[in-house]
Formats: C-alpha cells, sequence, structure tokens
C-alpha cells in the first residue's frame, strides 16, 4: 500500500460579495458556468490536481464569502495559506476600491512571499468600468500579478491558478500544506 501523500497547497480566493469568485472556482474545478448562483455564506471549497513538471500537485481551493459580516470569520481561513487571488468585479467600481483593504487584510494575515494575485472578474461583460491598465497598475503598485478573467467565457481561468500554483511549487512544497508524508513501514521480524 502507498502511502505517500500528493503535495497540497491551500489557496484562497478574496473579494466583495458578488464579484464571481464562486463562478470563478466552480469554472476551474468542474468545467462549467453557472448562471445562477447563489452567494457563499461562510466557506466553500474545492480540489483540484494538476500536473507541474511531471509531478501531482492537489490544490484545495476555498471560496470565501465576501460580505462584511464575514470578513472577522474569513481572518481564520488565512492559516496555513499558500496563495491568495483577490477578485474584482470590472463592471464594480466599488470592488475594485475595496482590493487595497483585502491586500490590508491579506498583509496582517500572512507572511510577505505568499504568493498572491489580482484578477479582474467578468471580462466578457459589455458594461466594463474598469480597464485592463487600471487593473495592470493597481497590481504592479501592489507588486503581485495580474489576470483578466471570465468565468462565462473560460477566458484566464487556467492561467490564473497554474500560475499561482507554479508559484508554490516553486517556493517548495515544504512551505505549503501537505508536506510529502513517507512512511516506512517496520520489517518484519516479530516473534509474536
Amino acid at each position: 500500500m502507498d502511502f505517500t501523500k500528493k503535495p497540497r497547497v491551500k489557496l484562497l480566493i478574496l473579494g466583495d460579495s458578488g464579484v464571481g469568485k464562486s463562478s470563478i472556482l466552480i469554472r476551474y474545478t468542474e468545467e462549467k458556468f453557472n448562471h445562477s448562483h447563489i452567494a457563499t455564506i461562510g466557506l466553500d471549497f474545492k480540489t483540484k490536481t494538476i500536473e507541474i513538471d511531471g509531478k501531482q500537485l492537489e490544490m484545495q481551493i476555498w471560496d470565501t464569502a465576501g460580505t462584511e459580516k464575514f470578513r472577522v470569520i474569513t481572518r481564520t481561513y488565512y492559516q496555513k495559506c499558500s496563495g491568495i487571488i483577490i477578485a474584482y468585479d470590472c463592471t464594480d467600481q466599488k470592488s475594485y476600491n475595496n482590493v487595497t483593504k483585502w491586500m490590508d487584510q491579506i498583509r496582517n494575515n500572512v507572511e510577505d512571499d505568499t504568493p498572491k494575485v489580482i484578477i479582474a472578474c467578468k471580462i466578457d461583460r459589455p458594461d466594463r468600468k474598469i480597464s485592463k491598465s487600471d487593473g495592470e497598475n493597481l497590481a504592479e503598485t501592489m507588486k503581485v500579478q495580474y489576470f483578466e478573467t471570465s468565468a462565462k467565457a473560460g477566458i484566464g481561468i487556467d492561467e490564473t491558478f497554474i500560475y499561482l500554483a507554479r508559484q508554490c511549487f516553486d517556493r517548495g512544497i515544504g512551505k505549503c500544506t501537505g508536506v510529502p508524508l513517507e512512511i516506512q513501514l517496520p520489517q518484519s521480524g516479530c516473534k509474536c
């Protein structure tokens, strides 16, 4: 029996309520888009295993509630976090402005070198208010990578998660949760 465990990373998706966090998670893990989704209350998570450099890596992706009343609860989810996605809705100025607040909370709860990305969600929508260059400038100011995404159209989703997983992988799985476990079974020699 093989007792070795795949390395695992814990990724958080943060952002205001309604920006598309759950849709991003479902698109990535289930390869589908749900037109009618109910807001996350508390927490949801899904797992997906990918291959990086010929090695299996299990991603545990946590979708957090974005409403103000759940932000205090969200702090406990930062424990053993390997990487973070900060999402905003490119049709909603307030969600874009709140990226700074989310980043402040992140800085208070995780190590500085924890990989982070900012994503613009819903880029397929014609009523876009935040330009790509505004998003890129914000990410550059915060010294993080930026991606444009659409869960509906399937744009930028895989690239975001693969980039973040690679950042965790390159940091060393030992810093991520779920260090590979190797168990040595005792030699049989018992005279019971």
